[in-house]
């Protein structure tokens, strides 16, 4: 009988999935009851929680995030000191295998050593009508 028992309790306490939580700001979760309250004003009987306005907003975007918002959060999200340990990791690990490598060499390599090349600016475009001008200027 206590096997039975504890075998109840057990499958009570493991009979499913635990959802992950995502922690928001005061002011992100007043933007979001703002939107929520959007909704149900305009359309009277939807029922909109914070998680389904989460899954919708994270349904409604792309698999692969467009390279725009990539490089917003990655300007926004930037670490540095993460960065410098990354990269202090891969100079052992490469030292680890043998290879000779310098963090200068590691860096260029991830695009910020001084050998990065930088790019010329362009050449800004000739106005058509300071073009259409000079022409019939030429032509008199």
């Amino acid at each position: 009988m206590d096997n039975g028992l504890n075998e109840t309790v057990k499958s009570k306490k493991t009979n499913g999935r635990h959802p992950d939580r995502v922690t928001l700001t005061p002011n992100l979760l007043t933007k979001m009851d703002g939107w929520i309250k959007q909704v149900t004003d305009l359309h009277r009987g939807v029922r909109l929680t914070r998680n389904n306005l989460v899954d919708w907003l994270i349904d409604s975007y792309p698999v692969e995030l467009p390279t725009a918002d990539v490089k917003a959060i990655a300007e926004r999200y930037y670490d540095e000191e993460r960065f410098l340990k990354d990269a202090m990791r891969e100079l052992r690990a490469r030292k680890a295998r043998g290879e000779s490598v310098n963090l200068d060499e590691l860096l260029t390599q991830v695009g910020i050593g001084k050998a990065k090349s930088v790019r010329k600016p362009r050449k800004p475009r000739a106005d058509k009508s300071a073009v259409a001008t000079n022409a019939s200027n030429n032509i008199s």
